[in-house]
């Protein structure tokens, strides 16, 4: 671990593909938006490494989190760390990952360096790509469109069984529309806080993409109903 400016500490996990020798590739693997540990995480701990199989994988936790928390599906935990509640967000996280990285490359250099994500992690990965120029590649899965409200809106059209979807829809947009003008206030709305949904709110995935000048891979599932389709293409 090693830690903010604010004492809290950042948990990492560095898995050597190999014991016997030293890997060329570092293979950054994010996971997405719920308050779970990444030593928990199915798309981590388990499809990533079928991916590049002689890399070293890295993991970063989300802030407030450690592998101490037990797994939870249910989005509205009552255990989620209060901490990770007001500070998380994708471009925390996406400094965390700058920082553990610049740590890691402290001890050894690596020829290759991939930025992979899914769902939030994918926009965590845009963002620390665009901004460190560290990765020589990214790979971004189910990262949805330029903007995240047209994605939750999309979503809320996909999956609503309200009678008034029009009524569920002028909600969200009063909620978005609230966040972005208002100063940060005591907010914890599926799991997440002001910061999260502000960050959330405000990022432009094309700008960050536009940011980026390693190769970049971008993959959508074609049944994923939580964003939308068009918007990623």
């Amino acid at each position: 671990k090693i830690y903010r400016e604010d004492g809290v500490a950042i948990h990492y996990y560095l898995e050597k593909a190999s014991q016997g020798s030293d890997s060329e590739t570092l293979l950054i693997a994010l996971q997405g938006s719920d308050c779970n540990s990444v030593k928990h995480s199915k798309f981590a701990q388990v499809q990533t490494k079928s991916i590049w199989p002689l890399a070293d994988l890295l993991f970063v936790e989300k802030p407030g989190i450690t592998a101490s928390l037990p797994y939870s599906s249910d989005t509205e935990r009552p255990d989620c760390p209060a901490y990770y509640i007001h500070k998380d967000s994708p471009t925390q996280r996406a400094q965390d990952v700058k920082s553990v990285v610049d740590h890691v490359l402290e001890g050894r250099r690596y020829r290759n360096i991939i930025a992979m994500g899914g769902s939030e992690g994918a926009t965590v990965a845009a963002i620390f790509a665009a901004e460190s120029g560290i990765p020589d590649a990214v790979v971004l899965i189910n990262g949805g469109g330029r903007w995240f409200l047209d994605d939750v809106l999309h979503s809320i059209r996909s999956t609503s069984s309200s009678n008034d979807l029009q009524s569920e829809l002028n909600g969200f947009n009063g909620f978005a529309e609230h966040i972005l003008k208002s100063e940060p206030f005591h907010l914890e709305m599926s799991g997440h806080g002001y910061g999260w949904w502000r960050s959330m709110l405000t990022i432009d995935q094309q700008s960050v993409l536009n940011e980026i000048k390693a190769p970049v891979l971008v993959v959508q599932g074609g049944r994923d109903e939580s964003v939308s389709l068009e918007a990623v293409a």
